[in-house]
């Protein structure tokens, strides 16, 4: 997993320290290409080969889509807040940075209303 600029800098603008742990955890562990859009991901029709990624876990996808919710929210819980937009490292980033295999970089890091407000275009 690699991160642009501008992805780490979205990181260093997150208050939580603990929220940016399980942001970086979730993007390695989890990132992945979409087969089909999903509540939780998707491609970026405008732009072929980026895609972006709610910062929700699989495994926690029936909690989340819930609408009874546990009012005590988490730390962990605050990092559903921000989506990923990523892409696979070009050949050229990749021998460039000596990866052997294919990987992902995370572009950008944004809260879901920023990432909404992007999609929708200028109004």
């Amino acid at each position: 997993m690699d991160w642009s600029p501008d992805a780490i800098e979205d990181l260093h603008m997150i208050a939580d320290a603990l929220v940016q742990g399980e942001l970086m955890r979730l993007a390695e562990e989890e990132l992945r290409v979409p087969a089909t859009e999903t509540e939780i991901e998707g491609n970026l029709k405008e732009h072929p080969g980026v895609w972006w990624r709610r910062a929700v876990r699989h495994r926690d996808l029936p909690d989340f889509l819930s609408f009874g919710s546990d009012p005590a929210v988490s730390p962990l819980d605050r990092s559903r807040d921000f989506v990923f937009v990523y892409r696979h490292l070009t050949t050229t980033e990749r021998i460039k940075l000596r990866r052997r295999h294919k990987t992902f970089v995370v572009l950008r890091v944004l809260s879901n209303d920023e990432l909404a407000r992007r999609l929708a275009g200028p109004s």
